[in-house]
């Protein structure tokens, strides 16, 4: 049953023209996720943001310490070869699974006049969903500029390390999940379609519903929800 109303859900057609369910609808809950972070960039030749800039002193200060160099911020002031920066990843809409590795982004907000050469020191990666957030990984390694015009922006490539499974599309507890309808082919027609050719592949039974011009809500028969 559970095969059946997969297929159903993946082909359909009227009688004025075909089309894949998959290329017209999402699962509710599967989209892509921004992940961010901030971290100091090491090892630049003079074009960091300078020992006079707090902002980056402050944390820098602040690593030593915990790595046993207790030193002041004013034992920095000679400092350049340092830059803080702002760090983005995307997870994509399958949703990223313990270990996979993601492009990062890396921006310097202040003073620094390049991070060519640099090499971010190891940071977390948060996520926020709600009103809570968690980590989600790790991220460190040398940053490569992209475009030698901005040299105060660059990529990490795979640089950020998932720990833990962060999937998308998941069925909730009781075998629901709800397909999103993209524009332009969200109407009533096009829900109730979809939800009328999903129950009448079945044994008789309602098992989807339209409950909106972009919503069709569907449940995995409870003998097959194991599956």
């Amino acid at each position: 049953m559970l095969t059946r109303i997969c297929t159903v859900i993946l082909l359909f057609s009227t009688v004025a023209s075909a089309a894949r369910i998959a290329d017209v609808t999402r699962l509710s809950n599967q989209r892509t996720n921004v992940v961010t972070g901030w971290g100091l960039v090491f090892g630049l030749k003079g074009t960091g943001d300078g020992g006079d800039f707090l902002p980056a002193m402050r944390p820098l200060a602040a690593m030593l310490r915990k790595y046993g160099n207790p030193v002041n911020v004013s034992d920095l002031s000679d400092a350049k070869n340092v830059a803080i920066v702002t760090l983005t990843a995307t997870i994509p809409a399958t949703g990223a699974r313990d270990g996979d590795k993601i492009d990062v982004y890396v921006t310097s907000p202040a003073a620094a006049k390049s991070l060519n050469g640099g090499r971010l020191f190891l940071t977390p990666m948060e996520a926020r969903f709600g009103d809570k957030t968690f980590l989600v990984g790790w991220t460190q390694g040398a940053v490569e500029i992209e475009d030698p015009t901005v040299p105060t922006t660059g990529i990490i490539k795979g640089g950020l390390v998932i720990e833990g499974d962060l999937p998308n599309g998941k069925v909730d507890v009781g075998g629901m999940f709800k397909l999103i309808i993209d524009e332009p082919s969200a109407t009533w027609t096009m829900s109730s379609n979809i939800a009328k050719i999903i129950n009448d592949s079945e044994d008789g039974q309602s098992w989807a519903w339209a409950i909106s011009e972009k919503e069709v809500v569907v449940r995995i028969p409870p003998s097959e929800q194991a599956r």
